[in-house]
């Protein structure tokens, strides 16, 4: 019995850590408007965003959030998850995990990145998805 549940919490452990991780990936944060879409979450998992930077061209408070569109990405049922961020001109953000964690989007909402200002802002991010 000892040998039993040893061998099943061996195999839980060897395959929990690949069982819900569907897909990674990133992209670029390329904006000027006030709302701009990043990713949409798949029905059945969600979005883990791990790490991300910025850069203004302007002043401007920046925030990441996640909802569902209406009309505009993000303009019902709106949560913020990351902000916001007070950015003058060059100036920008690049936050550190230090607390482990993250921000996440639940399964299909969009995560989108809102600016109070109509000025450019780049960058980049990272991203998990899961179950």
């Amino acid at each position: 019995m000892k040998r039993i549940i040893l061998a099943a919490v061996a195999l839980l452990a060897a395959t929990s850590a690949f069982a819900f991780e569907i897909a990674a990936g990133g992209g670029d944060i390329n904006f000027n408007s006030t709302t701009a879409q990043l990713l949409v979450a798949a029905q059945s998992s969600r979005i883990i965003v791990t790490h991300y930077h910025l850069i203004s061209a302007g002043t401007t408070n920046v925030s990441f959030e996640y909802g569902t569109q209406t009309t505009n990405p993000c303009d019902t049922g709106t949560v913020v998850i990351d902000g916001p961020m007070s950015l003058t001109a060059q100036t920008g953000a690049a936050p550190t995990n230090e607390a482990g964690v993250m921000p996440s989007v639940p399964a299909g909402k969009q995560l989108c990145i809102v600016s109070s200002a109509a000025v450019q802002i780049g960058g980049a991010f990272v991203y998990s998805s899961s179950l």
